[in-house]
């Protein structure tokens, strides 16, 4: 497996990313096909007919994986990687001053001779960024606050990501007001939903 770690601009990264989700569905609608047929297949050339318990065993097995690993899965990896072009384009981490890529909070302070970096503001990642856009508008007139729905998503894409780095994606492994926000989130009409 190769892992790139260049630089790439942002369209070519959103494309990128576009077509990595489109990917990851069709492979997860294939292995949902295909998986139970294979395992089918492997068990009858052992010689297990329909009825014997192992068969039985095999099927619950497989409609675990089909329903519940394979989608789990790959959705939780674009999730980690969203996430991560996402903070990777907003800012560039002080502790990585060599770092040859401009991100969006980066560029703006050094492009307007900002006295303030995002780092000096309180909070965590979004209260920071959130603190910073409303200043960087404030300084030079370009408005980069966000409405209250995109700060929603945002929020929603970090505590998602969260849950799955930090909670092994597991409901129970999750402080309280995480599950609480989830849940909130998994009731209302979008183009996700949150099984717990």
């Amino acid at each position: 497996m190769k892992i790139d770690l260049r630089f790439t601009q942002f369209p070519y990264v959103m494309w990128g990313l576009q077509n990595y989700l489109k990917a990851l569905e069709e492979s997860v609608n294939y292995h949902q096909q295909q998986y139970p047929i294979r395992i089918k297949n492997e068990l009858k050339k052992k010689g297990y007919k329909c009825d014997d318990p192992e068969v039985d065993s095999a099927s619950q097995e497989i409609n675990a994986m089909v329903e519940h690993i394979f989608p789990r899965t790959f959705r939780n990896s674009f999730i980690v990687a969203l996430w991560a072009v996402f903070e990777s384009l907003i800012e560039k981490p002080d502790s990585v001053p060599e770092a040859k890529t401009e991100a969006i909070v980066n560029y703006l302070s050094k492009r307007n001779k900002m006295k303030l970096k995002s780092s000096d503001f309180s909070g965590g990642f979004i209260k920071k960024i959130k603190k910073y856009f409303t200043y960087v508008s404030e300084v030079t007139g370009v408005n980069l606050n966000l409405s209250q729905e995109k700060w929603r998503k945002i929020e929603m894409l970090y505590v998602l990501r969260n849950a799955i780095v930090h909670g092994g994606g597991i409901m129970d492994n999750l402080k309280p007001d995480i599950k609480n926000k989830l849940r909130e989130w998994g009731k209302q009409p979008g183009k996700f939903e949150i099984i717990w």
